[in-house]
């Protein structure tokens, strides 16, 4: 006889894909608990259960909470900067790498901080007039670039001007032509005048959800027309030395390598014949894309890529390299503005079950005189299957609750009929369920027989890109990995929105629509880490149902600490009193208002005071369970 394979650590990575999207930052431990790995491959680990555990130690109702590991900031940007280093020095190009972070994918300010003081000469990146003057504010260190896109009125405009003097190296892009006669104008009433850079529309298109970025129908960009036109008006304001850039960018999160390759091609191409009609052109900036691989599938889906980070910088230095030899023009220097591939991984948010929904099948099943044929012929299929396993049965049992659901609407069940036939149903299909060849007869099978857990967080507000574009994010049990989980199920969130659920899960398994999870006992405090989050999601969230922003925590490796870590700070997340005051409520009428009906309800009550009291304290509370 066949000896059961025992479950191990190393079965739950493989079920779950850790290693795969972990990229060296995720493992699990020797105790079965999620651990983070800061400074990628081999580095000592943080147990995710020790940080959760200091930080009940010192803080009340902490979840849902985002962790944030800062370390992971530092070495994701010294990753990218030393692997275009090396292919630069490898291909003996001539120019140098200038990394840029785009600060929209997180505007976190103690994110901000910490990419640009990871001593990578990470420079910054702003697309509105708020993000300008957070970067403007931000100390940055030296040789680093500065780039101004987005949409630009006169006070945006004019506020880069200013910032001109603030910033060794900023750059102003234009991205529409009318932008070009606004520049022109505040030139000619300032004496510092920023560089100038041309976003080229490019014709080449990428793929996966974010492709309308790119092509010719995109928001952004110049046509060559247009910049041949700009070119004329900066050589007739004598400012044509100003142009030292040009733009291109295909989009977020790009999954497919050959359209990175495309685009490189072309954009080196338009560049190198800009180079000979504006000598000072010295910089192409390809703009972000370097995606994440989110189901760690290593392929061109939506949620991952076929490539790997040193596939991506070659192919964009040695792609310049050999337009701009085939031109015989000097090589630029690059700048990228990748911002996904910098924040995502840094930040996982850790959150516990609070209910689980699950039909109960202690029901009533007694026999009655007069049973309806249906209710008869099912049961005996349940008596059937018990003793002997067959596909037909199976058959049998689906087509009988089918009809009895068009008799019910017909007037010929009952209720109490139509309940035991349901019972009876879920009761046969528990019977089959290990039975491999019964549940590929019917697909439907995990749904009717998964739980669903209730989780204290909201979709809409920390993991909106899944809600929204069905972005994959990879959900695990951060405890019990040594356990094999046997539970099939799906996870909802705690707003009253039926979209409030994920509904496609990162696992090995064929079925994506659920997730396994282990057994949770009524006493045990069974938490999730919802990984991959920095990008994006912490900044575009939403407050549907007035849940607003979860508790945040840094955390830094500090080999000194018996734990590995040490907690650099704490926020708390948003109140019912700020996500009132967030939809215009006057907080202080509120409190009057509300202790005023309270009182004149309960005048007669013995426990007045403490339901006033309740009040005041749960405008203070958590919007989380």
């Amino acid at each position: 006889m066949a000896k059961t394979h025992e479950w191990g650590i190393s079965d739950s990575e493989n079920l779950f894909s850790i290693k795969e999207w972990g990229d060296g930052y995720f493992t699990v431990n020797k105790k079965g608990h999620i651990a983070v790995c800061p400074k990628g491959n081999c580095s000592p680990d943080i147990d995710l259960i020790d940080v959760i555990n200091e930080l009940q130690a010192s803080h009340s109702n902490i979840f849902p909470i985002a962790i944030r590991f800062t370390d992971i900031l530092r070495n994701q940007t010294q990753r990218l900067r030393k692997s275009f280093q090396e292919t630069i020095r490898a291909s003996q190009y001539q120019g140098k790498y200038f990394g840029v972070y785009p600060i929209k994918v997180n505007q976190l300010c103690g994110v901000v901080e910490e990419i640009a003081n990871a001593k990578c000469q990470m420079g910054l990146e702003a697309g509105s007039k708020a993000e300008l003057l957070a970067i403007l504010s931000t100390s940055t260190t030296e040789n680093t670039v500065t780039i101004l896109n987005g949409y630009k009125n006169e006070d945006y405009m004019k506020m880069a001007f200013i910032g001109s003097r603030l910033k060794d190296n900023l750059t102003v892009v234009i991205e529409k032509l009318s932008e070009i006669h606004l520049f022109l104008k505040l030139a000619r009433e300032h004496t510092a005048i920023p560089s100038l850079g041309v976003r080229v529309k490019l014709t080449t298109e990428s793929s996966g959800k974010w492709r309308d970025s790119s092509g010719f129908n995109s928001k952004f960009g110049l046509v060559t027309s247009e910049i041949l036109m700009l070119i004329d008006l900066l050589r007739e304001e004598q400012l044509l030395h100003k142009l030292k850039l040009i733009h291109f960018h295909l989009g977020s999160q790009i999954p497919n390598i050959h359209t990175l390759k495309e685009s490189i091609i072309e954009g080196a191409r338009v560049y190198s014949h800009l180079k000979k009609l504006c000598p000072q052109l010295e910089y192409i900036n390809t703009g972000g894309g370097l995606g994440i691989d989110y189901d760690g599938s290593a392929t061109a889906s939506n949620s991952s890529r076929n490539y790997k980070l040193k596939e991506y910088t070659d192919n964009i230095v040695q792609g310049i390299m050999q337009i701009c030899d085939e031109e015989n023009v000097a090589h630029p220097h690059i700048i990228t503005e990748n911002g996904r591939a910098l924040t995502a991984h840094h930040s996982c948010i850790v959150t516990n079950i609070v209910n689980q929904i699950q039909t109960d099948l202690n029901f009533d099943l007694s026999i009655e005189e007069e049973e309806n044929a249906l209710l008869q012929n099912i049961r005996d299929v349940l008596t059937n299957i018990k003793q002997n396993y067959r596909v037909q049965l199976l058959h049998d049992a689906t087509n009988l609750y089918q009809h009895s659901l068009q008799a019910f609407k017909m007037g010929i069940l009952s209720i109490t009929e139509r309940a035991k036939i349901e019972v009876i149903y879920l009761k046969i299909l528990q019977e089959v369920s290990l039975q491999n060849a019964l549940q590929k007869a019917n697909k439907n099978l995990p749904l009717y027989l998964s739980s669903h857990y209730i989780c204290n967080f909201s979709v809409f507000q920390s993991v909106i890109d899944h809600w929204a574009i069905e972005q994959l994010i990879p959900i695990v049990p951060i405890q019990r990995l040594q356990e094999r989980p046997t539970n099939y199920s799906m996870l909802a969130d705690i707003t009253c929105d039926s979209d409030g659920k994920i509904k496609k899960y990162v696992t090995k398994n064929s079925n994506k629509n659920h997730i396994p999870l282990h057994d949770i006992t009524n006493k045990e405090k069974y938490l999730l880490g919802i990984f991959l989050t920095g990008a994006y999601q912490d900044v575009m969230g939403d407050n549907h149902n007035l849940l607003g922003r979860i508790n945040q925590v840094y955390i830094s490796h500090d080999e000194t600490a018996e734990k590995n870590f040490r907690i650099d700070r704490y926020v708390k997340g948003s109140s019912v009193k700020d996500l009132l005051k967030v939809m215009h409520y006057d907080t202080k009428s509120l409190r009057q208002k509300l202790c005023e009906k309270i009182s004149q309800k309960y005048r007669d009550s013995s426990h007045l005071q403490d339901y006033l009291n309740f009040c005041s304290t749960y405008l203070e509370d958590s919007t989380y369970i």
